[in-house]
């Protein structure tokens, strides 16, 4: 005899995504960028910073978004896009500044050690 699983009704079918996590690493890292955008989620969702936002970066993959802040250079960026793993949609010259915000970045040992760390539950 085979039994089948029980599904409640409004129980979820997948595996709880990460998103949450990845959603607070990037409040953390663009909290006081100069250009209003948005970040879209491999599950969905879309987190907007500022109003009207000028381009939304899109994350196909859990994992484009943690290779992208462990090595974050034109070279896992450019892999990231032509594989499809993400996107950008709207002003790619506005997205620039979010390159640049990156590049100037400063961050102690430990705040790249908790993010690190974080990172690792993604």
């Amino acid at each position: 005899m085979q039994v089948e699983p029980v599904i409640s009704k409004g129980q979820p079918t997948t595996p709880p995504t990460k998103r949450p996590i990845a959603e607070q690493i990037v409040d953390q890292l663009c909290s006081d960028l100069p250009v209003s955008f948005a970040v879209r989620f491999w599950d969905g969702k879309t987190v907007c910073y500022g109003e009207d936002p000028l381009f939304t970066l899109v994350f196909n993959k859990e994992d484009a978004f943690k290779r992208l802040l462990l090595f974050p250079d034109a070279l896992t960026a450019g892999e990231a896009f032509i594989k499809n793993e993400i996107d950008i949609e709207g002003d790619i010259f506005a997205a620039l500044h979010l390159k640049n915000h990156f590049e100037n970045l400063n961050l102690t040992i430990a705040e790249k050690v908790r993010i690190f760390i974080r990172l690792m539950g993604i």
